[in-house]
Formats: structure tokens, C-alpha cells, sequence
């Protein structure tokens, strides 16, 4: 009841940009302050109680290769209220393939084909839903808000071909101005590096490690189409199998690794998978969720 009364108040408020856009900049502020408490104070239920051997840390940023993000989960997780949650379940089992999306594909016929916005399906399927019940849940209000929303794709897009793919933190300290920043920007409490980050790419990681997108849609079909080396994400939820794993590789560290100063942590940690966890051979000691785990609790850069 109370997730239906935000989307109604958040439609609104769309409306009221699109009718009053100079009343915009503050909409979005007011729009983002809520975001900030909201993103927060999950984290903080999420986590107060948190005993995990291999610490979950909800805004902290990995690299990730665009092309690694395969499927869309199946969750249903909230990218700010879910942060820092730990769930079972088959969840993870998917085949939401994002290439083989509707969205995907229109962006590649968009960007790659020069084909007009308005010829997509992703174009046809949101002017669509605007005159349906499903405009509830739609981020345009208007056949004004969707063309400026595609403008500003594109604006991405060659920003992004242009200068580099940025995290949100780059891009604040770069421009000083919200509008470059990720839906909305900026609210009205200070930002940092850790309320930033609930701006970028988020991703659940399954039980085999694999990253499941979970928010951010367009710009990582944009990072795939440019063929982006590696892109910053934050993790919301993970695995509880995957958790599991993370946490026996945190307990070899602290009490079997040799740690001294010629030791190849991860050699060692990399051994201790392969030999004593059965771990898939798809999964290296360099998956970046491993990773923070090994820097955790050694001194490996």
C-alpha cells in the first residue's frame, strides 16, 4: 500500500515537471532528499545486525565488464530499499537475457543504425503506456517527457562515446552540477561518495557470483553498445549461497593464509578455491566481489 502511494505521488510530481518545468530543479532535490534518507536508513535495517565473516559494505563501487551483466534479475529487489539484504531462493535462476531485449535492441537500432527514436519499440511501447493503467509505473508522463527523455539518451550516449564512461562521483566533481548525475542528481543534504553511489549501475550477485542487473537499463545497454571496458556498479543483494562462499574465503585469510611478506595472496586464495571449495572454473580470484574480500583482510592493492 505504502510502495503504491509513493508511485502516485512520484507520477505527480512527474506531471508537475512536465507542466511547470521551471519548478523542476526543485522537485528533483525534494525527490532526492527522499532517496537519500530512504537509501540510508535501509542500509542501515539491512545491515545493523549483520554478522557475515566478509562485510557487505552497500555502497561500495566495483568495476565490472558491461558484457558480464547478462541477464536482468528476477528478484524483484529494490535498488535502494533492498540494499545490503542477503536472500535465498531461485531468484538468481533467470533468463532475462538484456540483449535479447526489447530495449536493447532499440537502443542498437537507435544508435548503431541511425534509426528514429520515435520507429522503436522502446518508443512505441512507452508512448503506449502512457494511455494505459501501467502509466503508473512509467518514468514519462507525457509524449513530451518520453522525447525529452530521448534526447537526453542521446546526450548520454555521446557523452559516454566522447569523454569515457564516469561514475556518478567523477561526474559530480567534474561538473558540480546535478543535472549530470543519474535520475534526479543531487538532494537537498550533502552528497558524498557513498550517497552518490545509489546513482550507479546496480546489480544482485546470484549464487554462482554472477552479476544480475538490478537498475540502470539504459546506461548499461549505452556501456555494451560502446563496448566499455568496465563500468562502476554497487551491489544490493546477495545470494545467500554466494555469501557463504565470500565468507569462507574472509575465514581462510583471517586464520590459514601465510600472509607474510612473500606471499602471493591471491595465488593462495586463488589454491584454496579450487582445491577446498569446488568452486565453478568460471569464477577467478579476480571476481570483483572476491576482490574486496582479499583487500579486506590483507594488504594486496
Amino acid at each position: 500500500m505504502i510502495t503504491k502511494a509513493i508511485k502516485t505521488i512520484r507520477l505527480y510530481l512527474r506531471y508537475l515537471c512536465d507542466k511547470y518545468p521551471v519548478f523542476e530543479p526543485l522537485i528533483n532535490k525534494i525527490w532526492n532528499t527522499y532517496e537519500q534518507v530512504l537509501f540510508k536508513s535501509s542500509i542501515y535495517a539491512n545491515t545493523r545486525r549483520c554478522d557475515e565473516l566478509a562485510g557487505l559494505d552497500p555502497c561500495a563501487i566495483v568495476y565490472v565488464s558491461p558484457h558480464k551483466i547478462v541477464s536482468q534479475s528476477n528478484g524483484g529487489f529494490h535498488f535502494l530499499k533492498d540494499s545490503g539484504r542477503i536472500e535465498s531462493g531461485n531468484w538468481d535462476q533467470v533468463d532475462k537475457i538484456i540483449e535479447n531485449s526489447y530495449r536493447y535492441k532499440s537502443f542498437k537500432n537507435h544508435f548503431e543504425d541511425d534509426l528514429d527514436w520515435e520507429k522503436t519499440e522502446f518508443y512505441r511501447r512507452k508512448l503506449q503506456k502512457l494511455g494505459s493503467e501501467e502509466r503508473i509505473k512509467s518514468k514519462y508522463v507525457t509524449k513530451n517527457s518520453l522525447n525529452k527523455k530521448c534526447i537526453e539518451l542521446d546526450r548520454v550516449y555521446e557523452s559516454i562515446k566522447n569523454d569515457g564512461y564516469k561514475s556518478q562521483a567523477q561526474l559530480m566533481k567534474q561538473h558540480g552540477l546535478s543535472e549530470y548525475l543519474g535520475d534526479g542528481g543531487t538532494g537537498l543534504l550533502p552528497e558524498n561518495k557513498d550517497t552518490l553511489s545509489r546513482h550507479e549501475i546496480a546489480v544482485d550477485i546470484g549464487r554462482h557470483g554472477e552479476p544480475l542487473l538490478n537498475e540502470g537499463r539504459h546506461r548499461l545497454c549505452i556501456a555494451k553498445l560502446l563496448d566499455i571496458d568496465k563500468v562502476p556498479v554497487r551491489i544490493v543483494v546477495r545470494h545467500r549461497e554466494w555469501q557463504n562462499f565470500r565468507n569462507k574465503i574472509a575465514h581462510f585469510l583471517i586464520t590459514d593464509c601465510s600472509m607474510d611478506a612473500e606471499t602471493d595472496v591471491l595465488a593462495e586464495v586463488e589454491a584454496y578455491m579450487y582445491d577446498e571449495l569446488d568452486v565453478d572454473p568460471m569464477i577467478g580470484v579476480d571476481h570483483p566481489d572476491i576482490l574486496n574480500v582479499v583487500n579486506k583482510h590483507s594488504n594486496t592493492d
